[in-house]
């Protein structure tokens, strides 16, 4: 099968943490993963774009995304994301027929307790309470029981469970994000919003 890897930026607008709306803009569809780098390097390389104070990157990252070409399916077999600065992120460590089977200690980039920023169709502020399964825990899951019946774990399975502060009575939601659209944060917390997070880390959520 023949593939196609389309390259993407996560575009950042506004400045203020913990929230900030996102764009994800297309940059160009390659032959080879090694393709869409080189154009994110290059883009890196050519184009400065701060926002107002000079400080700060407006995008988040970029996102490698493998497609088959001439499948008849839109599923991804492959993604993985880059720094704002164009260094390695992470991979969904799911396989190309789309299964999970776990992500090994030494690959968990993140710890409970870990404040990080997501991608989840905004740029979030949050708090790491849950890691990925492990592969043994993934090897029980999908081993069928005595009556035949197991759980077939997809690369949505390859997740954190994040903490984020809200404006609810609870005062926080949580959600589960994908392992490659969880960055560290690309700018100074203020101490506020990081005794905030650290309060939800601790709570019996």
């Amino acid at each position: 099968m023949k593939h196609i890897y389309e390259l993407q930026r996560i575009d950042i607008w506004g400045r203020r943490y913990p929230q900030r709306r996102t764009n994800l803009a297309s940059m160009g569809f390659f032959s080879t993963q090694e393709n869409a780098v080189e154009a994110m390097q290059c883009f890196l390389a050519d184009f400065t774009n701060f926002d107002y104070d000079c400080k700060y990157p407006t995008w988040l990252g970029f996102v490698v995304t493998k497609y088959g070409v001439d499948s008849g399916k839109c599923e991804p077999l492959y993604q993985c994301t880059y720094s704002h600065e164009g260094k390695f992120n992470d991979e969904n460590l799911a396989d190309e027929n789309g299964a999970f089977r776990g992500r090994p200690a030494e690959l968990l980039r993140f710890g409970k307790g870990d404040i990080v920023e997501v991608y989840d169709g905004e740029a979030c502020l949050g708090i790491v309470y849950g890691t990925p399964l492990s592969p043994a825990r993934c090897s029980q899951i999908s081993t069928p029981d005595e009556r035949g019946r197991y759980t077939r774990l997809d690369r949505t399975d390859d997740q954190y469970t994040i903490l984020f502060l809200a404006n609810t009575p609870e005062g926080y939601y949580h959600s589960h994000i994908e392992s490659q659209f969880v960055f560290p944060p690309t700018k100074p917390i203020s101490p506020t919003i990081v005794t905030r997070l650290k309060a939800l880390a601790e709570c019996d959520n």
